[in-house]
């Protein structure tokens, strides 16, 4: 019988981890983590970087990193950067830039009506409830809200009508300020491609203040209101125990 220990969900991953027999050939996700957690910090940054091949508990592992006051602030920023890549959504601006305006195809799939309790949120300047309206209608879309997440083909695949009416309702209701074409120009103005940086993505983190001294602030953290910096909002991720 082979002794490799097959866990793939994340919370049993961490409740079984001083359980486990000695020297065990741990796979999945609890390999993912007894590896990360039993390595110097210099070697996490690498390790971390195959946490995604884990769907929703890879996410999960990723989230509680951020959580981690412990953790460096080097970890974090490939962490953010992981999330980032995930939800993809510069990337995919970067790859098509013509989704932002072009609107001639309608997709099937697209439900204008969605859209009304986020242009009501955003005409009441109520930033914080648009921003988790604009989680919601994308999982609609995506046809992802039983799992809570979009994986990157979910991104690649996103329906460009849909993305030109949250980026343009954005727009609309905070003057240009906020919405994801003026993270584009914000991104690309430092540099910024479909190749991961770190000091451009730190610098993008500090123009749109999702950074302060240094640091990535919590979700709780973040300026709702159209005083924040230009690009600030949205935020997307798995917003509730994300940024």
């Amino acid at each position: 019988m082979s002794n490799t220990i097959e866990l793939s969900k994340y919370d049993a991953a961490l409740t079984s981890i001083n359980n486990l027999p000695n020297n065990p050939a741990v796979s999945g996700i609890a390999g993912l983590i007894i590896n990360y957690y039993s390595s110097p910090p210099n070697r996490r940054t690498e390790i971390i970087q195959q946490a995604l091949n884990y769907g929703k508990e890879g996410t999960k592992f990723l989230l509680s990193i951020l959580n981690d006051k412990l953790e460096t602030p080097e970890v974090k920023d490939v962490v953010y950067s992981l999330l980032f890549k995930c939800s993809g959504l510069i990337s995919a601006i970067n790859n098509n830039k013509t989704l932002i305006t072009d609107t001639s195809h309608t997709p099937e799939g697209s439900a204008v009506n969605i859209y009304t309790k986020l242009n009501k949120l955003l005409k009441a300047k109520k930033w914080k409830q648009a921003d988790l309206e604009t989680q919601k209608i994308m999982l609609i879309v995506a046809k992802r809200t039983e799992q809570g997440y979009l994986q990157l083909q979910d991104i690649e695949n996103f329906p460009c009508f849909d993305l030109h009416i949250i980026d343009q309702l954005w727009l609309e209701h905070s003057g240009g300020k906020f919405g994801f074409s003026v993270q584009r120009r914000i991104y690309e103005s430092l540099g910024g491609g479909k190749n991961y940086d770190l000091l451009i993505w730190r610098e993008f983190g500090d123009r749109v203040g999702w950074r302060r001294e240094g640091k990535w602030l919590d979700y709780s953290d973040i300026n709702f209101t159209i005083t924040a910096p230009v690009g600030h909002l949205p935020l997307w991720g798995d917003v509730d125990d994300g940024l």
